[in-house]
């Protein structure tokens, strides 16, 4: 059998937490690579913008996605957030603590 039991302890990998070397060297590259060719890169976005403005758009989002990490949300399962306002806190006889909120979505 390859591999490890199923419910068996994880050995090896990264530990939790861990930085992709790999990432973080092309992130980077990037950074570099931008601020080496600002001028150029200024000059061709305002051709760009002058020719086609959502080609222009198109270009500073994949620009972006370069530098600016893509944040996963992990907490909603891919319902929508609900967005409340803390309006209090209520103390229990017990000492303990219940946030008072109100929904504004």
């Amino acid at each position: 059998m390859v591999g490890r039991k199923p419910g068996g302890k994880k050995t090896g990998g990264r530990k939790c937490g861990t930085k992709n070397k790999t990432s973080a060297e092309l992130k980077e590259f990037y950074v570099s690579l931008l601020s080496d060719n600002t001028d150029n890169i200024e000059a061709a976005l305002e051709e760009l913008y002058e020719d086609s403005k959502k080609d222009y758009l198109m270009a500073i989002d994949k620009i972006s996605n370069k530098v600016v990490a893509n944040k996963k949300d992990i907490t909603s399962d891919d319902k929508p957030i609900q967005i409340v306002s803390i309006t209090g806190v209520k103390i229990i006889e017990d000492g303990s603590k219940e946030l008072l909120a109100t929904k504004t979505n």
